[in-house]
């Protein structure tokens, strides 16, 4: 995930997505693949339980399911 325009598609390595940050929004921009190795899935499932465990500590989680403003 970087800033829109910072990386150009050619430049995602094999075996990675990207995504742009716009303004108030992210794209994605390479699509990532999708995983049949249980191991790596277990490893995506504990860096989002992760990162919504800390989330959840600072009491962010309400903040983060409102609605964008000016999102459709």
């Amino acid at each position: 995930m970087v800033p829109a325009g910072m990386v150009a598609r050619e430049e995602t390595p094999e075996g990675w997505g990207l995504l742009f940050v716009h303004d108030k929004r992210v794209t994605i921009e390479v699509e990532p693949p999708y995983h049949s190795d249980l191991e790596i899935q277990a490893a995506e499932h504990s860096l989002f339980y992760s990162l919504l465990r800390r989330a959840e500590l600072r009491g962010l989680i309400p903040r983060l399911l409102e609605p964008l403003a000016g999102a459709k």
